[in-house]
C-alpha cells in the first residue's frame, strides 16, 4: 500500500505540471507572507526597544 503511494508520487514529481511541487510552491509562498506579515510588527518593536535605550 505504502509502495504504490510512493510511486504514484515518483510519477507525479517527475510530470510537467505536478501537483506535489505546486502544493510545495503554494505553502512555501504562504509561509512566506506569514513571515513577512509578522516581521515588520516585530521590527517596528525592535525599533522602539532600541530609541528607548538611547
Amino acid at each position: 500500500m505504502v509502495q504504490s503511494w510512493i510511486e504514484e508520487i515518483k510519477k507525479d514529481v517527475n510530470s510537467d505540471d505536478s501537483k506535489v511541487i505546486h502544493a510545495f510552491g503554494e505553502v512555501t509562498d504562504m509561509i512566506f507572507k506569514v513571515l513577512l506579515f509578522l516581521g515588520i510588527p516585530f521590527m517596528f518593536y525592535v525599533l522602539n526597544q532600541f530609541i528607548q535605550l538611547i
